[in-house]
């Protein structure tokens, strides 16, 4: 588990904002928690992320079983009418 922390001050530009918006897109995040201070005048961002690639978790939900096989190895039906 890794931590990564983000401060967005109010009237940004839009920079702060896209590199936490590209973090988030780029890394398995399981939690984040968002606070504003009032005294700094600013978003303050903690995400918490698995540590290595996305990718591999992107195609592993991508992936689509046929539940028809899934729970009933089974045969087909026709051929089973040949028997």
């Amino acid at each position: 588990m890794q931590y990564k922390f983000f401060i967005i001050p109010f009237g940004d530009d839009g920079s702060a904002e896209e590199e936490l918006n590209q973090f988030l897109r780029g890394h398995h995040v399981t939690q984040t928690e968002r606070h504003f201070s009032f005294e700094r005048g600013c978003w303050a961002f903690l995400v918490e992320y698995l540590e290595g690639d996305m990718r591999p978790y992107q195609k592993q939900q991508n992936v689509r079983k046929d539940m028809r096989t899934a729970f009933c190895p089974l045969p087909p039906f026709s051929s089973r009418l040949n028997e």
